[in-house]
């Protein structure tokens, strides 16, 4: 049975990173130490999305490799496999930026503390909890550190383990290019994912066309292929499906580490969902597809900060970028609604200008939200750079308050709410017992017209159009009382449907409007309660449910009193 670690062996370095980017090496006046060295970012990547990640490597005695060991560790990455020697100094690898944020490397590494990692450190029994292994090429030179793997992978495969494979190439650290391609090839069959990028593909197979390549790199036990294309997105395969997603256009400042944080979100991902190796081969276009787009939008953000290690989003911070670029879509999306909302002079539609006017209330307040929460993460970013500012959420820390007022009876009646209120069965109800009885009738038929505005404009108009995720899906970890549910965060469904109904029926029958509103109120609370929702997706719930409901009320007066009117005629007849 896979368990749930992933362990990552090879080369853990500093970096040193450039102060000034688009020159050669003899032009920087200064270089900045940043942990780094592929295995080890991925572990980082790994554990910042709230995974078990292990290291397996060794350092130099020196105060770069302790330097090193701290910041992993303060990563949350497990370090009790992680050696230290003093027969070699911790590896430096000094890089050169270009503008568009690509680079080249010198190292110094001869040898390096990593290199003389040996088999014999190696104990098989550390796997009987591993869920993967991950390596690279850079540490697959003629070195014990190359024999550590190979007693490592062997390890992991008996262990029922997923084995990946980044050959991350590095053409300075070795002696001539047909020995890497010749080494890269020989372990490429004992992996099981191999990840590969658009600049390593021509160099390993002969071609630049993936598709044909395919068969080159689909041999021995790889079961997937994941091929990156830098900002044209990435490619998932398997031998029965395909899996694709584009990435989203961004200024990049440093791309070092970039694809170690994109194969470590992979990886955290297929752990999260209990992948298996016996399932990877069966992953569906879906999947793929959702798991690409996950990692690159991890891609996006770490390109655009100096580094590796610091520049991988935890789910809070993805959550803040996430919402940072959703509140500016959609505001602006708002605005041109509403501009074409109200000034629509269409003579037919004149008749409706108090439906309008409440629906004008209704995007002016949206707007006004989405726009105050762009410019409240607009200012933390002018402000400050610092990554623990960028996790600043007033939503997730109202969110993490609530939890404290957690107690069997509020238990109960959220998940009775929940699942009363998943399709409106619970209005739903009350609006049938009022058409039953003619002096309620008219009541009845506003609740019943708002219900079907909800699911005309919420449902099935605003969220498609917003697209945001819940908050116990950006926060996995989180145990909710009911199952996650399925479909868009904003605005509220429960929310909306309930004030408008509740409103509508107020507008009608204040003594029955009353409680229902204070009902549907309690409602609202329940789904942050549960954790399902963002306040703010409560709060548009609200906006949209007030609005609707006033309009169901104003469509049931006409109805009514054109009834009403025909009604008198006929009798008067």
């Amino acid at each position: 049975m896979s368990g749930s670690t992933l362990f990552s062996i090879g080369e853990a370095l500093i970096d040193m990173i450039p102060s000034r980017v688009g020159c050669s090496f003899d032009e920087v006046p200064s270089f900045s130490p940043r942990t780094g060295g592929a295995p080890a970012t991925v572990c980082a990547a790994f554990a910042r999305r709230g995974g078990n990640s292990a290291l397996l490597s060794q350092l130099g005695d020196d105060p770069f490799g302790h330097k090193i060991a701290r910041e992993l560790e303060a990563c949350g990455i497990d370090l009790s496999h992680l050696a230290f020697t003093d027969k070699a100094s911790t590896a430096l690898a000094f890089v050169s930026l270009e503008e568009d944020g690509s680079r080249t490397f010198s190292f110094y590494r001869k040898p390096s503390a990593d290199l003389l990692y040996s088999p014999e450190q190696i104990d098989p029994a550390w796997f009987a909890d591993a869920f993967a292994l991950h390596y690279c090429s850079v540490s697959l030179v003629d070195s014990p550190m190359r024999y550590a793997h190979l007693a490592a992978i062997a390890a992991a495969r008996e262990a029922g383990a997923i084995v990946s494979f980044d050959p991350n190439l590095r053409l300075p650290l070795w002696p001539d290019r047909d020995m890497l391609r010749g080494t890269v090839l020989q372990f490429l069959p004992l992996s099981n994912i191999l990840k590969i990028s658009d600049e390593e593909l021509e160099f390993l197979t002969g071609t630049a066309d993936i598709e044909s390549a395919l068969p080159q790199l689909l041999v021995g036990d790889v079961q997937l292929v994941l091929y990156t294309c830098g900002s044209s997105g990435a490619h998932a395969y398997t031998r029965t499906a395909h899996g694709f997603a584009p990435c989203r256009e961004v200024r990049a400042v440093d791309t070092t580490g970039a694809g170690d944080g994109f194969i470590g979100s992979f990886l955290w991902q297929l752990e999260r969902d209990g992948v298996t190796l016996e399932k990877l081969a069966k992953l569906s276009k879906t999947k793929l597809n959702e798991y690409l787009a996950f990692s690159n939008q991890c891609f996006g953000i770490s390109v655009q900060t100096n580094g590796a290690i610091y520049s991988y989003p935890t789910l809070d911070h993805l959550h803040v970028f996430i919402q940072y670029a959703l509140r500016h879509r959609t505001a602006g999306l708002l605005f041109h609604l509403q501009f074409v909302v109200l000034r629509c002079h269409i003579p037919i539609l004149s008749c409706f200008r108090h439906l309008f006017c409440q629906f004008k209330i209704c995007l002016s307040f949206v707007q006004a939200l989405f726009l105050f929460s762009a410019r409240f993460h607009d200012t933390i970013r002018a402000r400050t750079t610092s990554r623990e500012a960028l996790s600043m959420s007033f939503e997730f820390t109202l969110l993490d308050a609530l939890q404290a007022l957690r107690c069997p009876v509020l238990d109960a009646l959220a998940v009775f709410f929940d699942q009363a209120g998943a399709h409106g069965e619970i209005w739903i109800a009350f609006t049938a017992v009022l058409l039953a009885f003619r002096r309620t009738r008219r009541a009845g038929l506003a609740m019943a017209l708002a219900l079907g505005l909800y699911m005309l404009a919420g449902h099935c108009a605003l969220k498609p159009l917003f697209a945001r995720p819940r908050p116990c899906d950006l926060r996995p970890e989180m145990l909710t009382l009911v199952a996650r549910p399925h479909g868009w965060s904003f605005p509220s469904g429960h929310t909306s449907s309930a004030f408008a109904a509740a409103f509508a029926l107020w507008l009608q029958n204040r003594r029955l409007g009353v409680p229902a509103l204070a009902l549907a109120g309690f409602i609202g609370f329940t789904r942050m309660y549960l954790y399902v929702h963002f306040p703010t997706d409560i709060l548009g719930g609200v906006a949209l449910g007030l609005a609707l409901g006033a309009c169901g009320s104003l469509l049931a007066d006409k109805i009514s009193n054109k009834w009403a009117k025909r009604s008198e005629v006929k009798r008067t007849v």
